[in-house]
Formats: structure tokens, sequence, C-alpha cells
């Protein structure tokens, strides 16, 4: 019976506590839903999966999807998809790019569209994998003795003209180090 949207609340109820309410549309249109296997992927990760869901519709047909990406150069995935005759979802991969800038954690919105479907869509933040290399010339020193010479290496080479400052830290407190940079 097709009578329309309908609005419902959830009330979370617990012992001592205030109760929660939020409210929730549930829709008889034709729509796609997206979820993702992961929030958050390092970019050195294994890909995420990712999978589009036809609610409210005829699955006597296939239903091709196009997949919008808004951040191409952190992540890729397919452009378009189908979901198969009888079936309500497809899984796909959503594969994080590794680069060598240092360039904060980077927000990637995928949005499934077909005609005629209400949209939804799904954010999965790019982190970086960019890294140190410590190397020291000797392994063991005299504590009176002749030092080491310390030398960190960056991974990120693409954009190596912008300062670092390193932090060198210890975790011996009664014998530290004396550093000289």
């Amino acid at each position: 019976m097709v009578d329309g949207d309908k609005t419902v609340e959830i009330t979370a109820l617990a012992g001592g506590y205030l109760p929660a309410v939020e409210s929730l549309i549930v829709s008889e249109q034709a729509g796609l839903s997206i979820t993702s296997s992961s929030n958050s992927l390092s970019e050195d990760s294994p890909p995420a999966t990712i999978t589009v869901r036809r609610h409210n519709t005829d699955k006597s047909q296939k239903l091709t999807v196009t997949l919008s990406n808004s951040e191409p150069n952190q992540a890729v995935v397919l452009a378009t998809v189908n979901i198969p005759v009888n079936e309500s979802s497809v899984t796909l991969d959503f594969a994080p790019i590794g680069d060598t800038l240092l360039d904060d954690p980077q927000p990637v919105t995928v949005t499934p569209s077909a005609t005629g479907f209400v949209q939804s869509s799904t954010t999965i933040t790019v982190e970086d994998h960019e890294t140190l290399t410590l190397s020291l010339t000797a392994s063991t020193i005299d504590e009176n003795g002749a030092g080491t010479m310390a030398t960190v290496t960056r991974s990120n080479t693409a954009d190596n003209q912008l300062p670092l400052t390193v932090m060198i830290q210890t975790d011996d407190q009664v014998k530290r180090p004396r550093w000289r940079l």
C-alpha cells in the first residue's frame, strides 16, 4: 500500500539519563544508499569496499548506477556499476591513492546516482602516509666516548621545499644524550 513518506521518532532510554530522540523519514520513493567498510583509510591501505543498494524498486531489471568521486586524485572508484537482475546491491572497491605529498587528511565523498532515484552519499577520509626514517652512524657508543651521527630522511620528496621541524628524543630519562644539530 502506497501511503506516502512517514516520519518516525526513535527514542533511546536508559536509567538515570535524559532520553535521546531522533527523527527518521521512511520513504516510499525509489532510492539509492551507499555504505563503506571504513570511514578512514591510510594512503597505503588496501582498498575498502563500498556497497550501493537500491530501495523500493523493481529488481527484475539491472540498474546502471553512476558514481561521482569528489577527489579523484585521492582515491579510485569505478565511474559506473550495474546492480544485477534480482539483486538489491553491488559491492565495489574504494582504493586510496598514495602520493608523496604531506597534504593532511583528505575527505572523499562518493555519490551514486540513477535516473528517478533519490541519492545519498558516503565520505571516506584518506589519511597521509608520509614517513620519517632515522639512521645512526653507530648503533653502540661509550657513555663518555665519541657520539654518533643521526640522519632523518622524509618520504615526501615532492614537497621537500617546505620546512620540517624534527624533534629528537630518547626513552632514557637518566642518561640523556647531548644532541647537536
